[in-house]
């Protein structure tokens, strides 16, 4: 049997190593390595823990990405709650990473693997057994064969990067501004990546406004973490959507990633998810030979999973979008919230990814 990762991504990398490894099957990947936008991702404990299984972490160093412990959520300018690693007794919640780094040492595991055979178009429409797909726009029949959920947010976000004279411990922060909502990576002790979600008209007006007028603009929202913001590098930009495939997977393909789910970024699920996807397709088939027993299983499970996360992600932006609760009131629900015994190590335990109680200990 043979499999063919069908995109040149980051995730696809990381399939191919995982699969090569543990699948027993030939293992076919584009050579081209995956473009990248110069973002930053927060990899939660579960996906470290699987790529240093797969020996990536371990071409990675130190001073290469930022460990996290806390992570601070706030309502306007007043801390509303704090997520702590020891609520779920887990080493670290998270570690940010820029796309580049992780990226090159993947691609450095990719070369050391011998087993991993160059994709080419005569592989690709030989092959009957199994097409993984993480990028449903290509091959470019792919998207015809799911029918997708997709909700449009009416926001845009904004990829920032930034420094700041206050002293940010290395600790990332999320700020719900009225309709905004601005997720701070940390990647160092003066420096934050921003990912600023704003409604389409205000990102319109954003557009033409100058360096200055930037700063201030953001200053308004972060200034009372971050102190005085110095240079300022303005990204790239994206339309917000959720989108879900009706199915994860038709005759010999198979979705993982954003070609099978993707949310708002506001919790980091996107690479998270996609690296689970990728780790419980690769527990199942090495564990029965049935190859279409296998997809059935996988749809189910990671179906099941991505369903409730995005649930859980349209709850939290409609308490916090919506003007018709009285601010005092939301505080005083994230104040209840902050103080559960069950509910809150139940999110710590999903956004670390270590409820995956089979896959934890691969």
């Amino acid at each position: 049997m043979s499999i063919v990762l069908a995109n040149n991504t980051l995730l696809s990398f990381i399939a191919a190593l995982d699969l090569s490894k543990n699948s027993g099957r030939d293992v076919y990947l584009k050579s081209d390595i995956p473009e990248h936008f110069g973002r930053y991702f927060s990899i939660n404990e579960f996906s470290k823990i699987y790529l240093d299984n797969l020996g990536v972490w371990k071409k990675i160093s130190a001073d290469q990405y930022v460990p996290y412990k806390n992570i601070e959520i706030y309502l306007n300018d007043k801390k509303s709650l704090e997520f702590k690693c020891d609520d779920q007794k887990a080493h670290n919640l998270g570690y940010i990473i820029s796309e580049g780094v992780l990226l090159d040492a993947v691609s450095k595991c990719i070369n050391e693997t011998k087993s991993i055979k160059e994709q080419n178009q005569q592989n690709f429409s030989a092959t009957g057994d199994m097409n993984i797909c993480s990028n449903i726009n290509e091959p470019e029949n792919i998207k015809n064969l799911f029918k997708f959920k997709i909700k449009n947010y009416e926001q845009t976000a904004l990829n920032i990067t930034f420094e700041h004279t206050n002293d940010n411990n290395r600790e990332p922060r999320q700020i719900f501004f009225n309709d905004e909502i601005l997720g701070l990576l940390p990647v160092d002790n003066n420096t934050y990546n921003l990912i600023w979600s704003m409604p389409n008209s205000f990102f319109s007006s954003m557009k033409t406004t100058s360096s200055n007028e930037m700063i201030k603009c953001l200053a308004e929202r972060v200034g009372f973490i971050v102190g005085d913001i110095g240079n300022i590098d303005i990204g790239k930009s994206f339309p917000l959507s959720s989108r879900h495939s009706n199915n994860y997977f038709f005759e010999n393909y198979i979705l993982i990633g954003d070609a099978a789910h993707k949310y708002h970024p506001l919790a980091g699920l996107g690479l998270n998810m996609g690296i689970e996807d990728v780790a419980t397709l690769s527990y199942l088939l090495a564990n029965n030979e049935n190859v279409k027993t296998v997809f059935y299983q996988y749809a189910i499970k990671r179906m099941s999973r991505a369903q409730s996360l995005q649930h859980i992600l349209d709850t939290i932006i409609v308490f916090h979008s919506s003007d018709l609760m009285p601010i005092k009131i939301k505080k005083k629900i994230l104040d209840f919230f902050n103080e559960t015994f069950y509910l809150k190590p139940k999110i710590i335990e999903n956004a670390t990814g270590l409820n995956n109680k089979d896959l934890v200990n691969l």
